[in-house]
């Protein structure tokens, strides 16, 4: 049909005008119905199934996903009797699952800060949410970036945001504007929304270049509650009734009852489906584009059902709150296989980096020769924290691991080969091995302060020299190193005004006319939170 636009004349009660009029109408129609067909089939910039551009040949992509809360033993390739997640457990089966990697803390702010720098608690001294990293050492993204990959960044929560320095090295970062958004703080945004920028992001990107993308996940996070059909799978959907999460704390004292605990891990079991959906449909993306590419899954910690009395994290360091999956599948994975050998979420940053053709000086490893078949030098696993006024330490050496409850003094001891879900404390029939493992752990610590002058000192924490606790009071002497547990403790001259007290990270670093001084150059930068920011954190368990 021809179109003809005729202004004709103001009134429409001519026959012949009103014709015009509505041909003009019609041939409107037909261009709008043509526009919406076009932006259907990916003419337009939003489209979730338009394709990816070609990738680089030289060097494939990068892609790192973070699950948030997800432990290890509910996934069906690590043996749990739900089948949660399909699509994972086929990319284990073609490329390499660890059977035992460990997180260093059981809380998202720490675990991140150990996974995208490489390094362990004492390094970045990133333990409570008012410090972020500041150090010297980089971000896995930015090494990345200098070796000219295209780095995108999106997270789905405040603990993995601007605000912690986590946009450090992505060209492009989207944690959904935390700052002025309550999307972040109300578990709003899900898996969808999150893949769905990634991949929109990914259009955008130059052809022929390799991409790094970082991908966290908060779904799996309380509280559970997975959309349709996902919410129904395990077991009926939420309602009104079921539990709105509280504190950890709260329920050790008023513990979940057996029937509604069910129906929480079933909640939770159905989120895990529902991502691994997600999963797919982003990796299906990549595949359809022919883009070669490796691909990390993994977690920054677990989580509680009732295995201590309680439901939740950031409290204990056994193994639900600390035993992660680690899955690696993609182009630069030359055969399957299942590796024994205990790693850390801290060998993912320098592992990503040789690959990208760099490296890290970092606390983690490069585990590509782990993922042919070679094999490292056993390594010990110090985890900490020092969250809701806690103060805890773990140390797991060979078949040992020590739980080590430093405000009490109490510890635990548990052979892992015998009893892998820690449930029998050995330490009455262990007394020397807990204390060899409480020396090495304070060991591995450093001794991160100096005494340049005589001085008495005290500490709500611990203090430590060579391996040995030392209690809340110390006398040092010029030239005395000694260290402090946690990190972040204040360490404060006695006797002395509100001005000689000093903190590695989130307070004031001591000067040069202080009598003690820190040796590393670790650095941890002041965080602020607002009081709404606090208030919606509270709502998720994270603070108390």
């Amino acid at each position: 049909m021809r179109c003809v636009v005729h202004p004709g004349p103001r009134r429409v009660d001519n026959p012949l005008v009103l014709a015009r009029w509505l041909q003009m109408v019609g041939c409107m129609v037909n261009l709008l119905f043509i526009i919406s067909l076009w932006l259907g089939c990916g003419g337009g910039t939003n489209n979730n199934d338009a394709p990816l551009p070609a990738g680089s040949e030289e060097m494939g992509d990068l892609v790192l996903i973070s699950i948030d809360t997800l432990r290890a033993d509910h996934l069906s390739s690590y043996g749990y009797e739900r089948e949660t997640s399909p699509f994972l457990d086929a990319r284990a089966a073609e490329g390499v699952r660890f059977t035992d990697a460990r997180s260093p803390s059981p809380w998202t702010l720490p675990a991140h800060t150990t996974m995208l720098t490489g390094l362990s608690f004492p390094n970045h001294l990133v333990v409570e949410d008012d410090a972020r990293y500041g150090g010297p050492s980089p971000f896995v993204g930015q090494a990345l970036a200098h070796k000219g990959f295209q780095t995108g960044g999106f997270v789905s929560t405040l603990y993995v945001s601007t605000r912690f320095g986590f946009d450090k090295g992505f060209a492009h970062f989207q944690d959904f504007d935390i700052h002025n958004s309550k999307k972040n703080l109300s578990g709003e945004v899900n898996a969808e929304d999150v893949i769905g920028e990634a991949l929109e992001w990914a259009r955008t990107t130059t052809p022929g270049k390799p991409i790094f993308l970082f991908i966290h996940l908060y779904d799996v996070h309380y509280g559970y509650d997975p959309p349709a059909p996902y919410d129904t799978i395990f077991d009926r959907a939420n309602n009104e009734d079921d539990l709105k999460y509280r504190k950890y704390s709260y329920y050790k004292r008023n513990p979940v009852d057996d029937e509604q605990m069910a129906h929480q891990v079933a909640q939770y079991d159905e989120e895990i489906r529902y991502v691994d959906a997600q999963l797919e449909r982003l990796h299906n993306a990549f595949e359809a584009a022919g883009r070669d590419s490796t691909w990390i899954v993994t977690s920054d910690h677990g989580e509680e059902f009732n295995e201590r009395g309680s439901w939740g994290h950031a409290h204990t360091l056994y193994k639900e709150q600390l035993h992660v999956p680690f899955i690696a599948w993609g182009d630069r994975i030359s055969s399957p296989r299942v590796v024994t050998q205990r790693v850390g979420i801290e060998d993912i940053a320098p592992t990503l980096a040789k690959w990208g053709g760099t490296a890290l000086d970092v606390d983690g490893i490069d585990l590509r020769p782990i993922m042919v078949g070679g094999r490292t030098p056993p390594r010990s696993h110090v985890a900490e924290t020092s969250r809701f006024a806690t103060h805890r330490l773990s140390w797991l050496e060979g078949d040992w691991r020590l739980e080590w409850d430093v405000k009490t003094g109490q510890s635990e001891l548990f052979n892992v080969a015998e009893d892998p879900a820690e449930r029998n404390d050995v330490s009455d029939a262990h007394p020397e091995r807990v204390e060899s493992l409480r020396t090495n752990l304070l060991t591995s610590l450093g001794d991160a302060w100096e005494a340049k002058a005589d001085a008495t000192l005290a500490t709500k924490g611990s203090f430590y020299q060579s391996g040995k606790e030392l209690g809340r009071t110390l006398t040092v002497s010029p030239g005395d190193a000694f260290g402090v547990t946690p990190v972040d403790a204040t360490v404060r001259l006695k006797g002395a005004g509100k001005g000689s007290r000093w903190r590695a990270a989130g307070g004031k670093r001591p000067g040069s006319d202080a009598p003690v001084a820190l040796k590393n150059d670790a650095q941890a930068a002041g965080v602020q939170l607002s009081e709404n920011e606090r208030r919606r954190l509270e709502a998720l368990g994270y603070i108390e």
